[in-house]
């Protein structure tokens, strides 16, 4: 066993077992409220409900999972929902023993930095991480500081931890913005990596590919510590970042037959064909008047000279622009989109413009997605909720700083070579006959 000491000097211990065979054991780095486990739950399942309760049932394939997050509002999220996190993290309990119990599932409110080799030694087959994306961002406000950003630092001790653990992961998945392609911080990964025994490959990939109405572009890199990905011995550095979905390794669950997959590229990889994205009918929910007062767009807005400017779809519609942590706060296209709830309007905005010539005529029809749509959007769980009490604005921050559990599903399902079809076949299905009664179709 190895010993692992807090902020305040308690020390607990950490279960080192080896995995059983078929249950990986696995670290969430800046876990946020859980996408990753999520997605490589669903890489591991052979299901296709999507439900908490059958989710948890899946969860019997990790042996177990460790999530370090400093956002308290994102763990109190995660433990509400993964039910078999240890109580002690619940309660967020800075004791000896609210640190311990790492054989089993915990989730704690650490930073990275204040991590040692000594307490992360056998504790994982698999590591996961999505990095503060704010040094890398494209956002017409983002100063793109790369490594020069203190937020930067967890990554940095995440590089550190690797090259000193005695015992490494066999797998890690990274998530983060397009931007990170060409930074000072990738190189560093890349470096730190094949160091230590890495191959791996890169990802630039969007929702829309895997059939969800969403824009959501980002850069995805699986790696194993082997020599799997290394190709003519080399790997990619950013001059072969591969844009199309890998193939599930079950034909089934793929969202076209085999006979129509895609040929392989210079990877070897087996692809998926991009299928069109679905109605967001499929992803919205039907509220009455008052449960849709607090997503409503005020008449203050609407009246603003910028409201003919919003970015407007209807649930007919299958492209949303990317949601962001500042969608509670902020409307506008770099945000994410508005819905539109109009039983007159004839079609997908796409198709039929709306008049913005006097915006205030949307008045009660206008409206921000819910966090449980977007949750939706983004594949998590049927049933995946937050706590009653967290506010609007921090349900959308929360969302908005997650992972699409879609995408990361198929790219989990590739590093650990398994079916992942779960989602898949959820998402083979795209028949508008079971939504046709919604009323602003």
């Amino acid at each position: 066993k190895a010993t692992m000491q807090d902020n305040d000097g308690c020390r607990s211990e950490i279960s080192t077992t080896p995995a059983e065979a078929g249950n990986p054991r696995m670290i969430e780095f800046f876990s946020g409220i859980g996408g990753m486990r999520c997605a490589v739950e669903n890489a591991m399942s052979s299901g296709n409900d999507t439900s908490m309760q059958q989710c948890r049932q899946r969860r019997r394939q990790l042996r177990s999972c460790v999530a370090f997050e400093i956002s308290l509002h994102a763990n109190a999220t995660y433990t509400l929902n993964f039910e078999d996190v240890s109580s002690e993290s619940k309660t967020g309990s800075k004791t000896a023993r609210g640190y311990g119990q790492r054989g089993g599932f915990s989730v704690y409110t650490k930073l990275i930095e204040q991590l040692r080799p000594q307490d992360l030694n056998g504790s994982a087959d698999i590591w996961t991480l999505s990095p503060p994306c704010q040094p890398f961002t494209n956002t017409r406000l983002a100063l793109r500081r790369d490594g020069a950003d203190k937020r930067c630092n967890g990554l940095r001790a995440v590089m550190d931890l690797l090259s000193k653990v005695d015992d490494k992961p066999r797998w890690i998945l990274l998530e983060n913005v397009k931007g990170f392609v060409g930074s000072e911080m990738l190189s560093l990964w890349y470096e730190t990596l094949e160091t230590n025994g890495f191959s791996w490959e890169e990802y630039l990939l969007s929702p829309t590919q895997v059939g969800v109405p969403n824009s959501r572009t980002r850069y995805y890199m699986i790696a194993e510590r082997s020599e799997r990905f290394r190709k003519n011995g080399k790997c990619s550095r950013g001059d072969h970042i591969i844009t199309r979905v890998p193939m599930s390794k079950c034909s089934a669950c793929n969202l076209t037959s085999k006979d129509n997959a895609a040929p392989k590229d210079e990877h070897d990889v087996e692809h998926e064909q991009e299928t069109t994205p679905r109605t967001l009918a499929h992803f919205i929910q039907h509220f009455g008047s008052d449960e849709a007062a607090p997503y409503l767009l005020p008449n203050k807005a609407l009246m603003s000279d910028w409201a003919k400017d919003l970015p407007i779809v209807t649930c007919r519609d299958r492209m949303t622009h990317c949601f962001t942590a500042a969608y509670g706060r902020i409307a506008h296209r770099a945000t994410g989109s508005l819905l539109l709830e109009d039983e007159n309007h004839p079609g997908p905005i796409s198709e039929h413009p709306p008049d913005r010539s006097n915006m205030i005529q949307y008045e009660g029809k206008l409206r921000r997605f819910s966090p449980e749509e977007l949750l939706s959007l983004f594949g998590f769980p049927e049933g995946f909720h937050f706590p009653e009490n967290m506010s609007l604005q921090h349900r959308y921050k929360l969302i908005g700083n997650s992972v699409s559990v879609f995408v990361v599903t198929r790219v989990a399902a590739r590093l650990l070579n398994s079916c992942g079809c779960g989602q898949s076949k959820w998402l083979q299905i795209d028949s508008d006959e079971s939504i046709s009664n919604y009323p602003c179709c």
